[in-house]
């Protein structure tokens, strides 16, 4: 029966999932070494996860690191992850499995799920920090996640300034020169 949810963080060390249903209550999690070679590799990675649990899901939820346009499930800028620059991960899911995905950015994601049954669930504004690989935030106002015009409120790593950058080379600050 499709009554859960699947969701997926992706990090530049570990990838970490976890089944729960509406309520957040948990069923099962787990955690593999996120794949780092290529954009293939680490699509087959996520494919395995995702088919484990295929027909308990209604929808998937998955956080990446990076500049993230939530509207399109796009990732720009992964982090310490460059093979993701690009990649619409939302439509790739979708089109493979027929079941809806919604894809953010792994800061957002944690102030996300931080307001929904976390530290901020009676608090009106309020900012994650998150600490991994790479550093990442979260900005909650007035019980909203806060983006930004350009998808990148709440960023503390690096924040990119134009359009003609190219992400070579900023790859190098996330996950190299970031440390936490």
């Amino acid at each position: 029966m499709k009554n859960n949810y699947l969701s997926i963080d992706i990090g530049g060390t570990n990838t970490k999932y976890a089944l729960f249903d509406n309520a957040g209550n948990l069923y099962e999690n787990g955690t593999i070494a996120t794949v780092t070679t290529n954009q293939e590799d680490f699509l087959k990675s996520l494919d395995n996860i995702i088919r484990k649990y295929e027909s308990q899901i209604k929808g998937i939820a998955v956080s990446v690191p990076g500049k993230v346009d939530v509207n399109e499930g796009t990732v720009y800028y992964g982090g310490s992850l460059p093979f993701l620059d690009g990649l619409c991960l939302k439509a790739k899911i979708e089109h493979k499995y027929h079941i809806v995905t919604n894809v953010e950015n792994d800061g957002k994601s944690a102030a996300l799920a931080e307001l929904w049954l976390g530290s901020l669930k009676e608090v009106r504004n309020g900012l994650v920090l998150v600490l991994g690989t790479g550093v990442g935030g979260g900005i909650i106002i007035n019980r909203h996640l806060y983006r930004g015009s350009h998808f990148q409120a709440g960023e503390l790593s690096f924040m990119f300034n134009g359009a003609e950058e190219e992400a070579e080379n900023y790859s190098q600050l996330v996950g190299y020169d970031v440390s936490a």
